[in-house]
Order: C-alpha cells, then structure tokens, then sequence
C-alpha cells in the first residue's frame, strides 16, 4: 500500500488456537531461558522482522533461507499471524523444536545469527543482502522521510 497506493486482497482470518498455541510456546521458551530473541511477523512480515531484530545494542547480522511454495514477495513480506521469529542458542534448538510439537506450533530452522549483514534466501536464491547499519538508518529516517515529502 505504501509503496503502490493500493491495497489488494482479503485479510486473513485468525486462528485463535494456534494463536493461543504460539504464545503459550514463546511464554514457556521465554520462562525456561530458552529464547535470545522473539518478534512477532505482524508489521512487515519476516523480512521486517528479521532487519528489526537486527537492530539490537550489538547490530549483528543473520543469514536465512526460506524454502517456500510462494513468490518472494508474500514469503518474506506477508503479515498473516501468528506467527513469530525466534533466535536461541544452538543448543537449544532440539529443547525448542520439542516444545513447538508438543504445542501444535509448526517450526522451522531458517539460518543463523552472526556478521554484520542482513542475508535473506528463498529457495536457494539470494533476495536480500544489506548491511545492518545501513538498513537500521533507512529504516529510522523513514518517517522523517515521508513527512518531508508531504
């Protein structure tokens, strides 16, 4: 909408129990110390979230791929819920991934966190590779962006 001027499609609808499910999962993750970092897909979609979540005090990159059915514009950019983006330790993926099954709460392992860029795959393509403090800025001066063209 932002970039087109329109706005296409229905809204999806929301599955209350699988909504229940996810935040039940990131209470119980979050309570045991399990999680270095949750966001949920809401505003932007992942990869929204994943720039975001590379906005930390220590700005570290991350590199993923999501193996997708879709084109890359829903995959990465879709806001349907619930959904969430989680970094943990390596060693507590095999914790995490059992807690997911136990909670109905489909999972996947998408990449990991480290350098200092932002690298997303789909299917094995490189879609996006930008430097942290480079998207950290855009993203910042983005309202002020706006506001001065209007």
């Amino acid at each position: 909408a932002a970039v087109l001027g329109r706005e296409e499609g229905s809204c999806p609808s929301l599955d209350l129990s699988a909504a229940r499910a996810l935040v039940s999962l990131l209470v119980e993750l979050a309570a045991e110390g399990r999680l270095s970092s949750a966001h949920d897909l809401s505003h932007g979609g992942l990869a929204v979230a994943a720039a975001e979540a590379c906005f930390g005090p220590d700005r570290l990159g991350a590199s993923m791929n999501v193996e997708t059915a879709l084109q890359p514009t829903p995959a990465l950019f879709s806001e349907s819920a619930p959904r969430a983006l989680v970094s943990l330790p390596r060693v507590q993926e095999r914790p995490v991934l059992e807690a997911a099954r136990r909670h109905g709460v489909p999972t996947v392992l998408l990449g990991s966190v480290g350098g200092r860029s932002l690298r997303i795959s789909v299917n094995g393509a490189r879609v996006l590779e930008a430097d942290v403090e480079r998207l950290e800025r855009i993203t910042s001066g983005a309202f002020e962006t706006l506001m001065a063209e209007a």
